[in-house]
């Protein structure tokens, strides 16, 4: 994942394995499986000290003090949709494998976002982070 540094230099950042079995341990410890299309998730989490990249002012780490409350908020999952209950997360795939099935009738170009909307997208995550430090 490139994040912009410090004097605006690429840097790429990995998931370790250390980080990647803190979060499925958790998943394991409460009962809850992991967000399959989650990596790039995790990533942006550990490069950003943990922070959720869903609330990262008011979550301060992941997993975060709300997972429960969100469960129940949010039909089985929490809020950034990383940790699910397993019922809820095979509904969901089972909902998603139907509009791929959907979307593969689309042209792929109406499916991808624009360069404009990524960079838009990369500007706020960039400022989010900047306000934190």
């Amino acid at each position: 994942m490139d994040v912009t540094g410090t004097n605006n230099e690429k840097v790429e950042y990995k998931v370790d394995k250390e980080y990647i079995n803190r979060i499925e341990t958790y998943a394991k410890e409460h009962g809850f499986v992991i967000n399959e299309y989650a990596k790039k998730k995790i990533e942006w989490m550990r490069t950003h000290s943990g922070h959720c990249f869903c609330s990262p002012i008011e979550r301060t780490c992941c997993p975060c003090d709300n997972v429960y409350e969100d469960m129940k908020r949010f039909s089985g999952r929490c809020l950034c949709r990383l940790f699910w209950k397993p019922d809820a997360y095979d509904k969901w795939m089972k909902n998603k494998q139907k509009q791929r099935t959907l979307s593969d009738v689309k042209t792929k170009s109406s499916l991808k976002k624009t360069k404009e909307e990524k960079l838009k997208e990369k500007e706020i995550i960039q400022n989010v982070w900047k306000s934190l430090q």
